[in-house]
């Protein structure tokens, strides 16, 4: 591989989308017949996943060489060298600084402004409106269809977030605070999906027409480009990648706690949808004293089913410790003998705490 496959996709994300393509449902080891080769679908996908053409253009010349009777490279077998190269693949990254700035000290950029974010945003949005990503809820109109009727995105909106007139997107509208450009954010989470069929009509300039739209792939690759662009404005929330708030923009976690979260909140067993729910409750945009205080009662609850286990596996006594913050300072219960005049941080700390815990019992039972 070479400086023309980097990608603009997550590796994972388009390993996956890949893999659909190149093999049949009875396992990875068994590629698709070229003749079964979706060819429009993997143009597609190659021209929208790579920063350059250059991949598709060296997967038409294998795919003409193979519809020549050449044997030697059929294009299902390039793609999946493709496939199997692809934790190789360098993914877009900033350029490294320069020389001024390598010099002088400076950092190649400083965080966008909100107003700046707003703005990548709303390009954003318009390059998926040009690659068919909005076109299942709001599809294109054909000059052959005389009874189709036009999308109404305004009117669309309006009913999800009760905000009339905002289509078409203006970042530069007087009406976009934070919590507006916040739900416009989310609202086109759940409005995209991917196209992977496509033709193109010339008459009368009408243009593409997209097909064979999936939810799953499009929304996992609009968290990931809008979380880039909020990272690059130094803001402090990013749209979960799971969970039940998956899609929604949460508080981000410091350090390594973030990767605490996730692993809490992709587990598949009885306990997975309390500390999602926990999770969720505590990472909310906005979350209340209350909310949190919920959040820290669920996992407690959590660690409450396991009080057998723990005694059988801490020292003697230790176990209670967990539960007296929670039984006496007005977090699991609330009555006159409960403590309450502390400060919102040790809720935090509570939840942490007993997050971390839930983890550490989890390591003490597949022991």
């Amino acid at each position: 591989m070479n400086e023309d496959f980097v990608l603009r996709w997550p590796r994972d994300v388009f390993k996956t989308e890949l893999g659909r393509l190149l093999f049949v449902t009875d396992g990875l080891d068994s590629l698709v017949r070229g003749r079964n080769l979706d060819s429009v679908a993997v143009e597609m996908l190659l021209e929208e996943a790579f920063v350059s053409r250059a991949p598709v253009e060296a997967f038409n010349v294998n795919a003409n060489m193979s519809l020549f009777g050449n044997p030697e490279v059929p294009p299902e077998q390039w793609l999946r060298v493709l496939y199997d190269q692809t934790e190789r693949l360098p993914e877009t990254a900033s350029p490294a600084p320069y020389w001024s700035q390598r010099r002088l000290g400076r950092a190649p950029s400083a965080p966008m402004s909100f107003d700046s974010l707003k703005t990548k945003w709303v390009e954003f949005i318009g390059e998926l409106l040009g690659r068919g990503y909005l076109d299942q809820r709001f599809p294109s109109t054909c000059v052959d269809d005389s009874e189709a009727v036009e999308a109404d995105q305004s009117a669309e909106l309006e009913r999800l977030i009760g905000v009339p007139n905002l289509w078409p997107l203006s970042a530069s509208a007087p009406s976009w605070d934070e919590d507006m450009f916040i739900d416009l954010v989310e609202v086109f989470h759940d409005l995209v999906a991917r196209p992977t069929r496509r033709h193109f009509h010339s008459f009368a300039g009408c243009g593409w027409h997209w097909s064979g739209f999936e939810i799953g792939p499009a929304r996992r690759l609009y968290r990931a480009q809008v979380n880039q662009l909020l990272e690059r404005g130094a803001v402090s929330y990013r749209l979960a990648d799971s969970g039940e708030d998956a899609g929604r923009l949460v508080e981000i976690a410091p350090d390594d706690r973030q990767a605490l979260i996730e692993a809490m909140v992709d587990r598949t067993d009885d306990e997975g949808d309390p500390i999602r729910h926990a999770v969720a409750l505590f990472r909310a945009r906005h979350a209340t004293r209350q909310e949190k205080r919920s959040a820290a009662v669920a996992l407690a609850h959590v660690l409450e089913s396991r009080r057998p286990m723990l005694k059988a596996s801490l020292l003697s006594g230790d176990e209670g410790a967990l539960f007296q913050i929670a039984n006496q300072f007005a977090i699991r219960h609330q009555n006159e003998q409960q403590k309450s005049d502390y400060d919102d941080a040790f809720l935090d700390w509570v939840f942490w705490w007993y997050l971390a815990t839930i983890e550490l019992t989890d390591r003490l039972l597949a022991r």
